[in-house]
């Protein structure tokens, strides 16, 4: 057999156990999600986008073995992988210039995924254009990715991968500068920590003639074979935190408000360690990447006969040592080096390779099972956020608001979540 047939059958062999012996992520009826057709306004900038990671993967996977002697450092957070896409004239308004499409400190991201145990095999087979060739051609069906109608006010379009694995995301560009300003700690931190932080696999580039985009690559928090009953995007403020009545729909997140004074019972144990964990990713982000504005994102799935109930928290996974208010207060002038050292002192694994969180958490009464993660923790507290703040500060009280500086937002989350943790 010739190499070319060996890395073909290789290739059809991995496709088919994805295919036929994953087990679907249970849905449900969700009608804010639909499979992007030909004949969707989104569906071309869909295949640029796996075609664009198929290819930057690729070359990425040879460069690092170029170079797999030498350690990760603070220059490959500067690093890019162009690449000029191939595409076919299909009108006269298609653009002369390939577009182009850019993977962003593709090393860094590379480890990043090798943390959570994502190989690059796996990662293409969630995204790359040749899942969807493959079941297009030898099954018949057109795969692709899953468009999603956001109900935020950011303006981003979202993408399911092809197994829901994945979330593709278009950023804004100082949410992009924000990331790869803070990428080696943010690198760091999460690699060391069994973070909350729903960890953020790739950030790209493309470019097609009519539009510019950045785009980022998440893990979906919700993977379990649960299904969600009930998912909440929790922020500690009031104005304008309830989700209009026609948006209402299943797999549409509700609000602060909607929560009301429901509480989330967990055991005393496990308290102690989501509580510990939460207070050094917050930490983190309000004093070394000076973010505000992100969002506790919660899952909850009511137990039946079919659930799957996640495995019990070891009692290492962290210390019970939490950050005092004062350290959230604390100014923002102190050094980058000295920071990262309070970082390691908050949250302390008793193994050299941390654990990752659970994929889920059983309610004292064995009757729920939450799912949780802080989400959209790129944004900087901008001059057009200090406008923001103005604006709403005419509505509302200044607790009520969302837009507030890293410390005060920080502060406060943190105090809202431990009024919800029972």
């Amino acid at each position: 057999m010739t190499k070319e047939k060996f890395v073909e059958s290789d290739f059809l062999d991995a496709m088919t156990k994805q295919y036929f012996g994953r087990v679907p992520l249970p849905r449900g009826d969700t009608p804010h999600l639909h499979h992007l057709i030909p004949f969707d306004e989104a569906f071309p900038f869909s295949l640029l986008i796996s075609l664009g990671i198929q290819l930057s993967i690729e070359k990425c996977r040879v460069y690092a073995d170029y170079r797999k002697e030498i350690p990760l450092c603070t220059d490959d957070c500067g690093e890019e992988i162009i690449t000029r896409l191939p595409i076919a004239k299909l009108s006269k308004d298609t653009p002369t210039t390939p577009p182009c499409f850019k993977a962003l400190a593709p090393l860094v991201f590379r480890e990043i995924r090798k943390h959570y145990n994502i190989d690059d095999e796996d990662f293409l087979l969630s995204l790359g254009i040749e899942t969807m060739l493959y079941q297009l051609l030898f099954c018949g069906e057109l795969n692709s990715y899953r468009s999603v109608s956001s109900h935020g006010r950011s303006g981003s379009v979202f993408y399911y991968s092809y197994d829901s694995q994945y979330m593709v995301k278009t950023i804004k560009p100082p949410e992009a500068f924000t990331l790869i300003k803070n990428l080696y700690m943010y690198y760091t931190h999460i690699t060391t920590k069994n973070s909350y932080l729903v960890p953020l696999l790739g950030l790209y580039y493309i470019e097609d003639g009519t539009r510019a985009e950045y785009i980022c690559v998440m893990k979906n928090l919700f993977t379990s074979p649960n299904a969600v009953h009930e998912i909440f995007d929790l922020k500690g403020s009031k104005l304008d935190r309830s989700t209009k009545s026609e948006n209402r729909k299943p797999g549409v997140p509700l609000k602060d408000l909607d929560l009301g004074t429901r509480v989330f019972p967990l055991p005393t144990n496990v308290l102690a360690q989501i509580k510990s964990q939460m207070d050094s990713d917050v930490f983190f982000l309000s004093q070394v990447m000076l973010t505000m504005d992100y969002s506790f994102l919660v899952g909850i799935h009511y137990v039946d006969k079919n659930t799957v109930l996640p495995a019990e928290p070891t009692s290492t996974i962290t210390s019970t040592k939490r950050i005092s208010q004062s350290q959230y207060a604390s100014t923002t002038t102190t050094t980058t080096k000295t920071l990262l050292k309070r970082l390691s002192t908050v949250s302390h694994s008793q193994h050299s390779e941390p654990e990752k969180p659970p994929e889920g958490y059983l309610s004292i009464d064995k009757q729920i099972v939450y799912q949780f993660g802080i989400i959209d923790y790129l944004v900087e507290y901008d001059s057009y956020k200090q406008v923001e703040t103005m604006v709403k500060r005419t509505r509302a009280n200044r607790e009520d608001i969302s837009s507030v500086s890293p410390s005060e937002y920080s502060s406060r989350f943190v105090s809202y979540l431990d009024s919800k943790f029972w």
